[in-house]
């Protein structure tokens, strides 16, 4: 008897040592939207969500990844900041790009220059650079990029043919889609009454980036907007709005639709949602149409903002390494970023998965999209951003409208922005 007991204490403490050293369960948790972050229908991202938690959970056994389903887009921001008053922020996390800024700023994410140092299978260089840069603060990456999207220029390439003029290359510059713009707009029927438009929906920051300029300092508190460069993007401006379909009062066409109108930005997101994925749209069956990368002021500069959505580590997990692991596969995984590409609107920013994507369509070719990827920026953000951007854009779009002085009209704007700036 004594025996059996002793041989039962020695087994007990065998038993209590062995468990030291085992793993105990724990639970990740992941803030996710439930919607496209380019306000397009959407449905795969679930089953994206759902592949990634299988594959992780299977070489993590010890750990289960648990999310809150539901929340969509324009309810995300605030329910992540709620998570983080109430002290229960997911232990990784989508990160909107508007709200990148103030996360990093407030020190709610981890830095992850040091991840990705140790890590053999990542580096910054895998994505293209403005994609890294959307999710850099004061020179310290704190989100990499989950899936991107950029604008792209849709081309009437029978109406331009009609007209003997070359589709444009990749190239092209705003001085281009000025000269062929006025060249399509006309009364082609000679009814008094225009019926055919170099351009549909070309916006105030179609301009401003396709110009470069940087209207906004660092901080975030000063306006740039009395200037030369901004003088003559107005100018552009003004001239652009008078082949604008959108600008022709009592018009009933149907922008890039109708097949009268030359060009037509839309986002890639857009496009991919219009028709079955691989780059299919069936909405524009009726001409023969091709995309361009973005027109720029001249040949070397960026030619769109690029739109990020990033994932995030928190920076109060208490298993930072296990995070790591699952961001890495949301971002880094070839197969989930392929997935990610086939079954939602976004694309990867994945430099070698987008140039060895192969694809049979002769709109769009991968290698123009990475051309275009590669000639983007990232946003200029700060606390005030958003709000500062749509009265630069209100203001810019009535002085376009208006006779008064360019000059003062701009002046004045510039101490509206600064008076918003500095409250």
């Amino acid at each position: 008897m004594l025996f059996e007991v002793i041989v039962g204490l020695v087994l007990s403490v065998c038993i209590c040592s062995l468990l030291r050293f085992l793993p105990i369960p724990y639970t990740l948790h992941l803030g996710i939207l439930s919607t496209s972050n380019w306000n397009v229908p959407e449905s795969g991202t679930y089953t994206i969500v759902d592949e990634v938690i299988s594959r992780f959970e299977s070489t993590h056994p010890y750990v289960k990844v648990k999310y809150t389903s539901g929340i969509v887009r324009d309810d995300y921001s605030q329910w992540l900041s709620e998570q983080i008053v109430k002290g229960m922020q997911p232990d990784l996390f989508m990160v909107l790009d508007q709200d990148f800024n103030t996360m990093a700023s407030l020190g709610a994410l981890k830095e992850l220059n040091s991840f990705i140092e140790q890590d053999q299978y990542v580096q910054s260089a895998d994505f293209y650079s403005s994609a890294i840069e959307e999710g850099t603060y004061n020179h310290q990456i704190y989100a990499l990029p989950y899936q991107c999207n950029l604008k792209l220029m849709f081309v009437n390439k029978g109406l331009l043919k009609k007209e003997g003029i070359v589709v444009p290359d990749w190239n092209w510059t705003t001085e281009d889609l000025l000269r062929i713009s006025s060249q399509i707009t006309k009364d082609s029927d000679f009814d008094g009454i225009v019926d055919q438009w170099g351009i549909s929906g070309y916006t105030v920051d179609d301009t401003i980036e396709a110009f470069g300029l940087n209207l906004f300092n660092d901080e975030g508190n000063t306006a740039y907007i009395n200037q030369n460069d901004v003088r003559q993007a107005v100018l552009f401006m003004q001239e652009m709005a008078a082949v604008d379909q959108s600008n022709f009062s009592g018009n009933t066409t149907e922008g890039f639709d109708s097949g009268q109108t030359a060009f037509a930005p839309m986002s890639l997101a857009e496009y991919k949602t219009y028709g079955p994925y691989p780059w299919k749209v069936r909405r524009y069956s009726t001409f023969d149409w091709t995309i361009l990368p973005m027109p720029s002021l001249n040949s070397e500069q960026s030619r769109c903002s690029l739109e990020t959505l990033m994932m995030g580590i928190s920076a109060t997990t208490a298993h930072p390494q296990d995070a790591w692991d699952l961001l890495r596969l949301f971002t880094c995984d070839p197969e989930i970023q392929t997935m990610m590409m086939e079954q939602t609107s976004g694309t990867s920013a994945m430099v070698q998965l987008v140039k060895n994507t192969e694809i049979a369509n002769d709109e769009v070719s991968w290698d123009m999209l990475d051309f275009a990827l590669s000639h983007t920026k990232a946003k200029k953000r700060f606390r005030k951003f958003e709000d500062a951007s749509r009265l630069l854009n209100n203001g810019i779009s009535k002085i376009i409208r208006s006779s008064s002085d360019l000059d003062l009209e701009l002046l004045d704007l510039q101490k509206q922005l600064n008076s918003f700036l500095r409250e």
